[in-house]
């Protein structure tokens, strides 16, 4: 299957339900975020391209996600796992409202075949197919 990250947030959202909630307009012109939210999790899922011959999928870096980081590793087509600070995460919900953070600690996965889509959701989120066409 030929990967076209350009189309990873349709294909998310038609298969595993995730919905659009924002779509920052200020990113260079070869990169493109968008931000997804999904009824079955607690944490938004972000997505980078990048010249769009690979994807970066970007989500909070907690403890569930973490440990997860060696299987999903294992899976043809997923390159990389790092840990980063992403601006994308400001106004996330944080423990302490108080003290807010601007830059919110993020667990990215480099995404280059769209064939470790389907393993890497059901790996990561527990998420299956909802739809086949």
């Amino acid at each position: 299957m030929t990967f076209l990250p350009d189309n990873l947030q349709e294909h998310l959202t038609e298969n595993y339900g995730f919905t659009l909630v924002l779509k920052p307009s200020s990113q260079p012109p070869n990169k493109k975020v968008h931000r997804l939210a999904h009824s079955n999790l607690k944490h938004f899922l972000h997505i980078q391209l990048d010249g769009f011959t690979q994807a970066n999928l970007a989500m909070p870096y907690t403890p569930e996600y973490v440990d997860k980081i060696s299987d999903c590793l294992t899976i043809d087509g997923i390159v990389e796992a790092r840990e980063s600070n992403r601006s994308c995460f400001s106004g996330y919900p944080d423990k302490d409202p108080k003290h807010p953070t601007k830059q919110k600690q993020a667990l990215c996965f480099t995404i280059e075949h769209q064939d470790a889509v389907e393993p890497f959701m059901e790996l990561m989120f527990g998420l299956h197919v909802s739809s086949r066409k």
